[in-house]
């Protein structure tokens, strides 16, 4: 017999507290050790001297803070507030200590967190229990490329961190658009929604080219916001490239066609990307197929009325 304060569940196999609370010690524990570990990489990895690449946005950074201007659009592909992201903190935070890269490095931590708590959000609204939303955010913290990402100061981290939080927000947005929430607060989610994902793909180009995918998504759920938001999302990125063009087309001479199309052939940068990303892409598609087919299977009936 067990103790009269717990009971067996015996669909989980765990102890239950009074409260109803289940107990996993020894899978808790492995995930505190996860944790532990994740948080001492990312200390490991902040203590090391900055890269070529840190060394380049610190500098633009600097130059942006001191007044100055650097024709930064013709050759790194993010718009400029990362930089001035970057030099506030390296302004008003790195006085704090004397490793010259505390502020940035510190900023990088907070985006990382923030991304992880985009996922928290994300993955306790779909499948609505807080236990996968952890465990899922706790796989995320200790990949190697979120570590990375999160402990150096580049504008991959700004990008993820915006691109995660669209995510998330776009899929609160789904769920309101079913429940019986206020039109106002659906117009903040849809705007909120909108604004990180311009500021997204503003941050870093690249990330234009997941837009198809959430967007053919957005489609299948709810076509006219889906319509109504990449008509907005187009204006807002046509400005951008009508206000910066004469720098964009710079970028991409000297850039696309000139020194990433003189480093690798396009035969070899297929080959590259279906290696690393054909796997990761498939369990996309499978992931997004499960979510459109669940979403419609969890839609409400609407039966007729009999007398």
């Amino acid at each position: 017999m067990l103790p009269a304060q717990h009971e067996l569940n015996t669909d989980h196999g765990h102890l239950k507290s009074p409260a109803g609370l289940s107990l996993p010690i020894i899978p808790g524990f492995i995930l505190l050790v996860l944790i532990i570990a994740a948080i001492a990489t990312r200390l490991l990895l902040v203590s090391l001297p900055l890269n070529m690449d840190e060394y380049d946005y610190l500098f633009v950074s600097r130059m942006f803070a001191a007044g100055d201007s650097w024709p930064t659009l013709t050759y790194i592909f993010g718009a400029d507030f990362n930089w001035y992201l970057f030099a506030w903190f390296d302004l008003y935070i790195d006085g704090i200590c004397s490793s010259g890269i505390c502020g940035p490095r510190l900023l990088a931590w907070l985006l990382g967190l923030m991304s992880l708590g985009a996922c928290y959000v994300f993955t306790r609204s779909f499948s609505g229990s807080p236990r996968s939303a952890l465990l899922a955010t706790l796989l995320l913290a200790i990949t190697a490329p979120h570590i990375f990402i999160s402990s150096v100061t580049t504008y991959d981290v700004v990008a993820f961190t915006l691109f995660s939080w669209s995510v998330a927000i776009t899929w609160l947005l789904f769920n309101r658009q079913a429940g019986n929430d206020s039109q106002l607060h659906r117009l903040v989610l849809f705007l909120l929604a909108l604004l990180t994902l311009a500021s997204a793909v503003l941050s870093k180009y690249i990330v234009v080219l997941l837009l198809p995918g959430i967007f053919l998504l957005s489609l299948l759920m709810t076509p006219l916001l889906a319509l109504t938001g990449a008509a907005l999302l187009c204006v807002i990125l046509g400005a951008y490239y009508l206000l910066n063009r004469s720098s964009l087309q710079t970028l991409i001479e000297t850039q696309l066609n000139g020194v990433h199309a003189a480093n690798i052939t396009r035969a070899e940068l297929t080959e590259q990307f279906i290696s690393m990303l054909g796997l990761p892409l498939m369990a996309l598609l499978i992931t997004a197929t499960m979510v459109v087919v669940l979403h419609l299977y969890q839609q409400p009936l609407h039966k007729t009325p009999t007398n």
